[in-house]
């Protein structure tokens, strides 16, 4: 082999060797790159780990605050019903207690048994480290709760609450007054993972104890008649809080015509009613700015909530009916323009079936002829939260709790009975007929010439007893006055003769007469009055004259020691229809709570229903045309007025609520618009009030 042919073949392999080289070059550099690369992939899991493991622990730790906030709602909710009946309250130290003791100035714990969850196996999930929470408890003064900003708070809108100055029945509440039924809890959950992985949460919310009787409430309707008929139907103007069971059949369950209006205010009551009731607490409107008082209302709260099926038609409104207003009424009452009143244009909310997409007109809400819906936030597609008056928490077993009415189950001054009708109410009320008492058998019997009680009924006396909610037995007088109008309820050893200045003649709520007529209750023009507190239970009730209660009011002064519902009442409860104005001529008023058990309330002409109205049935108004409701127009609209007591804890202990399988007396929830997490961040303290991270924007 030549010379030349050498040098090719020791360059051919110098070139291999060097290829050889870039290769290995090459080889290690992609090695370093794949490890770097898996070395990234192995801290990216990592990372992914300890983001789902953070993620959980989150998820964890807000469950068990929302936990906490549950088990305080129901150990709350727990002490008002385990309280003796007309003294419930989270201020008296018994139930609730706290450590500190529960106080308004700062959030004190909640003294609460088994808060800690254990860690646990989960079957194909692994380990489930457990945790606990811790539930604070804050109580307010009337003056926070009506006006936050009053006290240095930016809480989303103010609120009416009962204290033991409304217990005992003064007028004005001082604004130092403590709260009864309205408090903070803050619950913060935390759990305890592996290391790195431990988390808190903390939720806040305001929670409300209110009644669940028909008789502290507005309007409250059963199922009607279940054919789908309308329970509410014609024309009405409603101020306050309208409550519908109806059922799956309702469409739609509220029908109302030529102008119906529904508000939250006091603004169109006669005067001569307005000031027979002490004043309701003015509190600060959603969105208003009420610094130094100003911008107060006087607000019904009343709320609009409808049970049905939400493929139906719920609410059908005609000819520019309207449910609410926008902004606030003018001064109305005693005192204007300057110390009067002023009332709340929107509802406060607005709940139908299980919620309703938007914009909700097309299903659950019919808006016809310039009809409007004005509610705070606009928000009209919240779902109905219970099928009246739900269950309690120990009862959620309870599928269908059923309305309350006189055959329901209840419980009274401690004792159960299985139906109300039945087992208390004979055995306790003064069984009344035309035959035993022929004064009342010819004057509300209807036996009369008259036909009812009027001006042309001489003076009578009838001599009643019966059996008070405690068992003890009572004496008393039905008292008819002729010169006067007045029917009188006189009890506690006095007699139709005493004289009408002597203190404790006239029973009260706090022991009224229990009546039980087989007989009609019938008032004829122009009406009479009423003096003391009777419950009664009748038949056929016909108002074709008016029922006033007595009080001390003038028109341009508000009542002191005689007003209506607090000092003189009459509920009147029947099997039997009820018409109200339905005669030929309008009335003044009717002031009374009234119960419809099973058949209808009617009523066409003008008169103001001022007090609690509950039917099972229909309630059917001017203009009414739908199913059994027949109401001729003309005449109307009748209007009714939501007047409950001062106190709803002063409600008689003889009227039926709902108990047992029901529900109960109480309900304890969350008030809307008030439940928020704290913005806690990695090195942030809780306050001791709901300020700073735990504060309202």
């Amino acid at each position: 082999m030549g010379p030349s042919h050498e040098r090719v073949g020791i360059s051919a392999i110098g070139r291999r060797s060097r290829e050889r080289g870039s290769a290995l070059i090459i080889s290690l550099m992609l090695l370093l790159v794949i490890t770097i690369l898996g070395l990234a992939l192995f801290d990216l899991a990592q990372i992914e780990n300890k983001s789902a493991a953070a993620s959980l622990a989150d998820y964890r730790a807000f469950e068990l605050a929302q936990a906490g906030i549950e088990r305080g709602i129901r150990e709350l909710q727990n002490g008002f019903i385990n309280d003796v009946y007309g003294s419930e309250s989270w201020n008296d130290g018994v139930s609730p207690t706290c450590t500190p003791a529960c106080n308004v100035n700062t959030y004190s714990t909640l003294n609460i048994a088994n808060t800690t969850i254990p860690a646990q196996t989960v079957t194909n999930f692994g380990t489930d480290p457990g945790g606990s929470y811790t539930v604070e408890l804050k109580l307010l003064t009337v003056g926070e709760a009506n006006n936050p900003i009053s006290a240095g708070y930016t809480y989303p809108h103010g609120l009416t609450c009962f204290s033991a100055s409304t217990k005992a029945l003064i007028d004005p509440v001082p604004a130092t007054d403590v709260c009864d039924n309205l408090a903070f809890l803050r619950s913060t959950g935390t759990v305890n993972g592996p290391p790195g992985y431990s988390r808190s949460r903390t939720i806040q919310v305001l929670v409300r104890a209110s009644s669940t009787s028909p008789f502290a409430a507005g309007i409250t309707m059963g199922g009607g008649d279940g054919l789908g008929n309308p329970v509410i139907v014609g024309q009405v103007n409603i101020a306050g809080s309208v409550n519908v069971l109806g059922n799956v059949n309702s469409n739609p369950a509220i029908r109302l015509v030529q102008g119906s209006q529904m508000w939250n205010h006091w603004g169109q009551m006669d005067v001569t009613s307005l000031t027979a009731m002490r004043r309701r607490q003015r509190i600060c409107p959603v969105g208003a700015d009420c610094t130094g008082g100003l911008n107060l209302v006087e607000s019904l709260e009343a709320d609009l909530r409808v049970y049905g099926n939400i493929t139906n038609n719920l609410v059908s409104l005609f000819n520019a009916s309207s449910l609410g207003q926008p902004g606030v009424t003018a001064c109305y009452g005693p005192g204007c323009p300057g110390s009067g009143r002023v009332g709340k244009g929107p509802l406060d909310a607005i709940y139908v079936a299980d919620g309703c997409p938007l914009p909700c007109t097309a299903t659950a809400f019919s808006l016809n002829s310039g009809s409007t819906l004005t509610v705070d936030g606009n928000n009209i597609t919240k779902p109905y939260p219970f099928r009246f008056p739900g269950p309690p928490l120990a009862r959620a077993d309870i599928a269908t709790p059923t309305f309350p009415d006189l055959t329901s189950p209840v419980t009274i001054a401690g004792t159960a009975y299985a139906n109300y009708q039945a087992n208390f109410w004979a055995s306790h009320a003064q069984a009344m007929n035309g035959g035993t008492y022929p004064d009342i058998g010819n004057s509300l019997g209807g036996n009369g010439p008259s036909g009812g009680l009027d001006l042309t009924v001489l003076d009578f006396a009838d001599a009643v007893s019966w059996t008070d909610a405690a068992g003890n037995p009572q004496t008393g007088w039905i008292c008819w006055y002729q010169a006067s109008a007045t029917l009188g309820f006189v009890g506690n050893g006095n007699n139709c003769g005493t004289p009408n200045t002597t203190p404790g003649k006239y029973l009260t709520p706090a022991n009224p007469m229990l009546l039980n007529g087989n007989h009609q209750f019938n008032v004829n023009p122009f009406g009479i009055t009423y003096r003391g507190a009777a419950i009664w239970s009748t038949r056929q009730i016909r108002l074709d004259g008016g029922l006033t209660a007595f009080n001390d009011g003038t028109g341009a002064s508000f009542c002191s020691t005689d007003c209506f519902p607090d000092n003189h009442l009459l509920v009147l409860m029947s099997d039997f229809q009820i018409d109200i104005a339905t005669g030929a001529l309008p009335l003044n008023r009717v002031m009374a709570f009234i119960f419809a058990n099973t058949s209808l309330v009617n009523s066409q002409r003008g008169v103001h229903i001022v007090g609690a109205l509950a039917a099972k049935n229909t309630l059917c108004f001017n203009g009414a045309a739908a199913g059994s409701c027949t109401t001729p127009a003309g005449g109307g609209p009748p209007q009714f007025f939501q007047a409950n007591m001062y106190d709803p804890r002063n409600l008689p202990a003889a009227l039926f609520a709902p108990s047992g399988l029901s529900g109960e007396r109480w309900r304890v929830t969350p008030v809307p618009r008030f439940w928020l997490e704290c913005r806690v961040g990695p090195t942030d303290t809780l306050p001791t009030t709901p300020s700073g991270i735990c504060s309202y924007q």
